[in-house]
């Protein structure tokens, strides 16, 4: 076919035009305008309607075992061979979390203690007992289960309290029975708790006659 410039071609009146120009024509249908296509009698095809555009994308839909569709389901094998592989690359990081979490829930527990014993110095005495008793294993069953540090220390120190009130009121019984009168009739020496190495010499010689007095 010869070598045809589509500018030139499209000059050409339709009664004119060689069979070699209108299949030249055809082939370039395309680069026509609808006005040069319908002076030359040739029909351009229609456009290819185009899919509407959705503002929100569907999400896409899955097989049953979450595969994306088009691509092959894992073999039940495979899968637990894989799982076997991430559970081995992640024990050792699980088990330092583990372990960070015990050191932590630990140091808490210490300061617990050490709080309370702070504010109550008379439980220092059972201090090892209140220890031994917060982190028995069925305790700290229930502090890792969320129960609160804080309520397990007064559980343990409940006892211990116990005594100590019961301590304080035998004491106190004991000192105002001490200050008590006795009915002897003893009477308390005069002068009991002057400093004798402030005194005048007046005072002393006042202090010597009272007593040379009472010797007689």
């Amino acid at each position: 076919m010869p070598d045809f410039n589509l500018e030139d071609v499209v000059e050409i009146s339709p009664e004119e035009l060689t069979d070699e120009h209108k299949t030249f024509l055809q082939e370039n249908v395309d680069n026509l305008t609808d006005e040069q296509a319908e002076s030359f009698g040739i029909k351009k095809p229609e456009p290819e309607p185009k899919e509407p555009e959705l503002r929100f994308k569907p999400p896409e839909k899955k097989e049953p075992d979450g595969t994306p569709p088009g691509e092959p389901a894992i073999d039940p094998e495979d899968e637990a061979t894989i799982g076997k592989v991430v559970d081995k690359q992640l024990k050792p990081h699980l088990e330092w979390l583990e372990e960070q979490t015990e050191r932590s829930r630990a140091n808490e527990i210490a300061y617990e203690i050490d709080t309370a014993i702070a504010d109550q110095p008379e439980l220092k005495q059972y201090e090892k007992q209140i220890r031994a008793f917060v982190t028995h294993p069925n305790r700290m069953r229930f502090i890792k289960d969320g129960l609160p540090v804080s309520s397990v220390i007064a559980e343990a120190v409940a006892p211990h309290q116990q005594k100590i009130g019961a301590k304080k009121e035998r004491e106190a019984a004991a000192a105002a029975n001490d200050t008590k009168d006795s009915g002897s009739g003893a009477r308390k020496p005069t002068g009991e708790g002057k400093d004798w190495l402030a005194a005048t010499k007046e005072d002393f010689l006042a202090k010597r006659a009272e007593v040379m007095g009472q010797e007689r």
